[in-house]
């Protein structure tokens, strides 16, 4: 996730990178190894594919389990949601006065 955030200095991108990537791995819940399914969905709405293959350790928690995973089931695609801006009906622009603005009234 590194390329996508830039910041001031280095640590900033860095940390916003890494809260980035694993804000999506909190999951509403419990579930034990033998009642995992295959597909979790984060508190943020990102799908997880959960294969138990790649599960190296469990590790128990005061709040919950942490599957320790040597692969993670979440694609970039999820991470970054598509996001559409349209102006399909504008009132008003904010146009300097050195700028000319044309749009289609029909």
């Amino acid at each position: 996730m590194r390329p996508y955030f830039n910041g001031a200095n280095a640590d900033t991108a860095n940390s916003n990178a890494s809260w980035v990537t694993v804000k999506d791995f909190a999951i509403r819940g419990l579930y034990t190894e033998a009642h995992l399914p295959a597909v979790l969905e984060s508190k943020f709405g990102v799908k997880i594919a959960m294969n138990r293959s790649s599960i190296v350790s469990v590790k128990k928690l005061s709040n919950g389990i942490a599957y320790i995973m040597n692969a993670s089931g979440i694609s970039v695609q999820e991470k970054i949601p598509v996001v559409y801006i349209e102006g399909e009906s504008p009132y008003s622009f904010s146009v300097p006065s050195s700028a000319t603005v044309f749009y289609r009234n029909e």
